[in-house]
């Protein structure tokens, strides 16, 4: 290969497109064409040039003029590309052209596919938690109780693991219940008992308090006399 044209390539400016505009562009209302006019004009406004060669993006794309002004127009109304009008050094009007919208854009996409995969997870925790009462209760949940459960999570914001211990303890009760399981957890949140470590904790000081308790009834008892008794 020719060093000249070695030494152009490796002087090259390198234009620099983020992963997440790549991955997101149709999600973001973009077509291909208007995202790869899009990456024309990320690597002329992203060095410097304030003004952009419409005909220099036509040319490199082979398409008409009247296409590429279509382009940009798409992209303003996608909400993608911004134009201010401002005043250059000599006092001339000039368009100026930011890809702040896009950023914002991409920034709302992103939050409310996180929100939305939180939903989804939630909602099937949700259904698991459905599933294992009925499975230890014998029974189907009648639309009161899933409504109860649906309250638990949405109102009080209990985690799933503090109701599946609750369910436990009303297990361990025999008491088949949702009231009954109510109850516990109303009562572990007036306590502060938020996570499975607290119920832990709360149940290893309820058994060292009964140990205690057993330990101190064998040392109240009275003492055996030793008498040797003379015939």
């Amino acid at each position: 290969m020719d060093d000249e044209i070695v030494e152009q390539i490796l002087k090259a400016k390198n234009t620099v497109i983020p992963n997440l505009i790549i991955e997101n562009y149709h999600k973001l209302g973009m077509n291909d064409s208007e995202f790869i006019f899009l990456i024309q004009l990320f690597s002329i406004l992203n060095f410097g040039n304030e003004t952009l060669d419409f005909e220099m993006i036509a040319k490199r794309m082979g398409k008409p003029i009247s296409e590429i002004y279509e382009l940009l127009q798409g992209l303003i109304e996608h909400g993608v590309l911004s134009l201010e009008q401002s005043k250059d050094l000599t006092g001339k009007n000039i368009d100026r052209y930011s890809f702040d919208p896009l950023y914002k854009k991409l920034i709302k996409l992103l939050k409310d596919e996180h929100q939305t995969q939180k939903q989804k997870e939630g909602n099937k925790s949700q259904t698991e938690i459905y599933q294992q009462i009925e499975k230890e209760f014998g029974r189907q949940l009648s639309s009161f109780e899933m409504e109860l459960v649906d309250d638990w999570f949405k109102q009080d914001h209990y985690s799933s693991d503090l109701i599946l211990l609750a369910l436990k303890e009303a297990v361990l009760s025999n008491v088949y219940n949702l009231k009954y399981m109510d109850k516990i957890l109303v009562t572990w949140e007036k306590k502060g008992i938020k996570t499975k470590n607290d119920v832990q904790r709360m149940r290893d000081s309820r058994k060292g308090k009964t140990n205690h308790k057993k330990e101190s009834g064998n040392n109240s008892k009275p003492p055996i006399p030793l008498i040797k008794w003379s015939k």
